[in-house]
Formats: C-alpha cells, structure tokens, sequence
C-alpha cells in the first residue's frame, strides 16, 4: 500500500511545509516505458510512485491500483491505469469492464481515479513531442517505426528518452495533443450528429 512516510507536514517558522501531491501510476507488467517516462518528470512538488505488481490485464491493474489508492491518497493526488490499447479486440471488453470499476470508485468517493488508454501504444505521446499528425496506427510497430524519425535507435523501455530528447519539448507536445484531442472531439460529435440524423 501507498505511504506517505516522508511527506507529512511539518511545522516551520509559523507555517505548514504542503505535502507533496502524489501521483500513483498502474502500468502494465513489467513495462518500462511509461515508468521511466513519468519518474523522470518527478518534481519537488510530485511524487510518482508505480503501482507494484505484474498484472497485465486491465481489470487487474484497475484493482491493484483502487487498493493502493484506498485510504492513502488525498483528494489532491492523482491516480490512473495507463494501458495501451493495442486494437486488441479481446483487450476492448477488458478496458471497459475497468472502466466501470474505476467509474464506480469515482462515483464513491474517488475523484482523481482514471483510466488512461493509449491508442494503441503510449509512444504516440512521445511523437507529439516532435509533430502533430492525426494518422491512424494500425499496430504498435507503425508507431515504433514512425518514432524512429525523431529518436533513432528509440526502443521500448528506453531509460533517460524523457530528459535527453524530449523534455525540451514539452510544450509542444501539450499544444499537438490539445489539437489533436479537439480534433478527435469534433469528429465524435459529427459522428454522433450522423447517427442521430440518420
């Protein structure tokens, strides 16, 4: 379980030292990528912690995580299941059954619970760090080989990517995504408005 061992407030000179903010990651297996990516980003004022555990499947992990979450983590922490879909057909069923786990938790008493879906692997974040593109990836290798333009020699798992070839692109990487999210939102809603027309 989380512990905040380390983190509680301490008196000083009249004032309150803030307690770090927590943010608790579940990633899949032993994925590497996803863990380096957000403990490089580790600040004075964030603690990334992973959740321990090897699940792979997303119901697990959205389990693994809710127990670890339960009781430590206060309402300004942040918690999320980061899963790659891979347009696995089998895997769809699995991210909603959790999803609705972590639906049910929010509606409890959870807010900062999340499930995060990568479609269909976390790297197409890395690319928004180089470029905006709203090209579909049919497979984890589409993206892997589209990488390879900005990082050569980029492999899954990869320590240090974040502080020697992307940090310096972190803004753009906001911008790209907030684009590409109003994008994808737009044709949702045009998608939806086709249904309802129909």
């Amino acid at each position: 379980m989380v512990s905040r061992k380390g983190y509680t407030q301490k008196k000083r000179r009249g004032r309150y030292r803030q307690t770090k903010q927590i943010l608790l990651l579940a990633v899949e297996g032993k994925n590497k990528t996803e863990s380096n990516y957000f403990q490089s980003i580790a600040s004075p004022y964030v603690d990334v912690r992973i959740v321990r555990g090897n699940e792979t499947d997303p119901v697990g992990m959205a389990k693994r995580m809710l127990y670890e979450y339960e009781g430590i983590l206060q309402d300004s922490d942040y918690a999320a299941c980061l899963v790659d879909s891979d347009f696995d057909v089998q895997k769809d069923a699995q991210l909603q059954a959790a999803d609705k786990l972590i639906e049910q938790a929010r509606n409890k008493k959870h807010q900062n619970v999340h499930l995060i879906q990568s479609a269909p692997c976390f790297e197409i974040w890395y690319i928004c760090h180089f470029a905006y593109t709203t090209r579909n990836y049919a497979k984890t290798a589409d993206v892997l080989e589209e990488l390879e333009r900005y990082i050569p020699g980029y492999k899954k798992g990869q320590e240090q990517v974040f502080l020697q070839r992307l940090s310096g692109n972190l803004q753009k990487a906001y911008t790209e995504c907030e684009t590409l999210g109003e994008v994808l939102r737009g044709q949702s809603q045009e998608a939806a408005s086709c249904r309802i027309h129909a």
